[in-house]
């Protein structure tokens, strides 16, 4: 069943890449604000940089393939787009693309598959159609996230830990940023945020050891 979805993921994402694009909505109008876009682009990027020069490639997907198998294993990039996707759920953000959270996920998604990159703000003003159609790769990404470990669990962090416990922390401060960043659109943490941010950074549980130092960002 895996197999079969991380194909259709990759078929649809092929599909994007190779269809006609063309300005399709504005963005701006969700109620997105600059400096949000400005925050969460930042969080991304950290995020995304990570992933990219901070950890040795080989030594992820080593991990990866050890825990989920060669299907989703060997693709890191999907592998973080459950992670976010799994966030949101925690979250309880929608995923839709008509709102501040949405744009966010759009953003993300278009970095981490090289597709309908969105880098300025005022690029919301012309979202062109192929930009928009990746909110179609959702549903099968949740599906993927279904078949893979507790809902709640975030993959890359479990492949990190047997990498380097420190590789693990570094990754669930910068999600925990980015999950701060989404959340703060209205300028609260609601309860079920907070109670999301507690779990990523591990405050929620009785065991101080394995606690994350967050006190730090804001």
């Amino acid at each position: 069943m895996i197999e079969e979805l991380v194909s259709v993921f990759h078929a649809s994402v092929e599909g994007l890449r190779a269809a006609s694009d063309f300005t399709s909505a504005n963005l701006l109008r969700s109620g997105i604000r600059k400096d949000y876009f400005e925050r969460v682009r930042y969080a991304e990027d950290l995020l995304l940089d990570f992933c990219r020069r901070d950890v040795r490639p080989e030594a992820l997907t080593a991990a990866l393939v050890g825990a989920y198998g060669p299907a989703l294993g060997a693709d890191t990039g999907l592998c973080l787009l459950v992670d976010l996707v799994r966030c949101y759920g925690g979250l309880s953000h929608p995923t839709t693309f008509n709102t501040p959270e949405g744009v966010a996920l759009m953003m993300f998604m278009g970095e981490v598959l090289q597709v309908g990159q969105v880098r300025h703000f005022a690029q919301l003003e012309r979202v062109g159609s192929v930009t928009l159609s990746l909110v179609d790769l959702v549903p099968t990404v949740e599906a993927i996230s279904l078949e893979v470990g507790e809902p709640r669990q975030l993959l890359l962090s479990r492949a990190l830990v047997s990498v380097s416990k420190y590789k693990d922390i570094a990754y669930r401060r910068l999600i925990y940023r980015l999950c701060k960043a989404i959340a703060e659109v209205d300028g609260v943490l609601s309860v079920l945020e907070r109670e999301w941010l507690d779990e990523v950074a591990r405050l929620d549980d009785d065991d101080p050891r394995n606690d994350i130092d967050v006190s730090d960002i804001r």
